[in-house]
């Protein structure tokens, strides 16, 4: 008798019509569910591994995602969509379904103080800017240089690790504020990747 080496796993298809959009900022890999006629249904993120693209890309089965992370949070970003089109065709049609998660901080194209663009060097004097050594202020450090500068990343400091870390303070009505106080609660400053990691204790 031949053993059974277990179910093999299968990843989750796209409903038909439906496009996945993969987008890359520093420390981050956002996932944009679009359905039929390109409507966003939902979004998600999760932590950025080497990106193989640089630019946005579409997927329309899963099995072009490579990365385990990313693909499991595209399986959870589909079972939510599938979930709330159950919600909203049981719910009257003038009262909006709520399950969808939802940022409360849009892409900023330029940083809202020093105006430089993504992946650009804050300006000396911004109050955005972090410093690469400790991940905290960069006016409030004492490092005399320019090596211990960051880039804007189009979200406020903090804000990436914390949706990619499912680190969000439930608004209701579908909207979640990023937990800035328990990124720094749980997390450590990384300065070769200069962003915020899980601690490992």
């Amino acid at each position: 008798m031949h053993g059974s080496s277990g179910p093999s796993e299968h990843p989750i298809g796209l409903p038909e019509g439906w496009n996945l959009q993969l987008h890359w900022l520093h420390g981050l890999t956002i996932l944009l569910l679009l359905d039929a006629d390109a409507n966003e249904a939902e979004i998600a993120f999760a932590p950025l591994t080497a990106p193989t693209h640089n630019e946005p890309h579409t997927v329309t089965d899963l099995r072009q995602l490579t990365d385990p992370q990313v693909r499991t949070a595209a399986r959870d970003l589909i079972r939510r969509a599938q979930k709330n089109a159950l919600a909203t065709a049981a719910t009257p049609h003038d009262t909006p379904a709520t399950s969808v998660r939802r940022p409360l901080s849009p892409i900023v194209p330029l940083c809202p103080d020093c105006k430089v663009e993504i992946n650009q060097l804050h300006l000396d004097g911004c109050d955005v800017a972090r410093c690469a050594v400790t991940g905290l202020q960069r006016l409030g450090c004492e490092h005399d240089t320019d090596a211990c500068n960051t880039s804007w990343r189009g979200l406020w400091p903090g804000d990436a690790e914390c949706y990619a870390y499912g680190f969000l303070i439930d608004l209701g009505n579908g909207q979640y504020l990023p937990d800035i106080n328990r990124l720094y609660d749980e997390c450590t400053w990384d300065f070769a990747q200069h962003r915020w990691v899980p601690r490992t204790h």
